[in-house]
This record gives structure tokens, C-alpha cells and sequence, in this order.
């Protein structure tokens, strides 16, 4: 519930409002500034590229190319098996 009677619908106006809202509650001590935690994604992963063929070619510098795996996109994709019915194909 907003101070001006109105339900919270989720808009970018009634964010900032929060987001302003939660800025002066901790500057004037009412929160503390670790008293809330971000937990809308988890945290994310990284993956250093592996390896690779160092190459040079007469007399210019040498580089590494990386290899195959490092230079192929990947995606992984989690599913809720509740929320998705998969149908398996013959």
C-alpha cells in the first residue's frame, strides 16, 4: 500500500517510489544498510576460456587460438518441471 491510499501495481513509477523510499529510510537510521539482500538471480557464473594453441607466424608476434569449446556458444536453460509438460517425439 502506497502513502496516497493506492494498492503497489508492480509499474516503474511505484519502483522508484520504493526504491526512494528505502534510500532515505537508511540514511535517516530507520534501516540499515545491509538490512536487505538482492536475491532475484542467483549469483552468476564464470567461466575462464581453457587452453589454446599458441601460434606464430614468421616474424609477427605470436597469439593463442583459443579452442573450439571456447569459441562455441552455450546455453543452459532450467525448467520447472511443474510449470512445462513436455511431450516426448516417437
Amino acid at each position: 500500500m502506497l502513502p496516497n491510499g493506492l494498492p503497489y501495481a508492480n509499474t516503474d513509477e511505484d519502483w522508484e517510489w520504493v526504491q526512494d523510499a528505502l534510500t532515505d529510510a537508511r540514511w535517516l537510521g530507520f534501516l540499515s544498510f545491509d538490512a536487505l539482500s538482492d536475491q532475484r538471480n542467483t549469483p552468476p557464473t564464470i567461466v575462464e576460456p581453457g587452453g589454446g594453441v599458441f601460434v606464430e607466424i614468421g616474424d609477427a608476434p605470436g597469439y593463442t587460438v583459443p579452442d573450439v569449446d571456447d569459441l562455441l556458444p552455450c546455453v543452459t536453460v532450467y525448467c520447472d518441471p511443474k510449470a512445462v509438460a513436455l511431450k516426448s517425439q516417437p
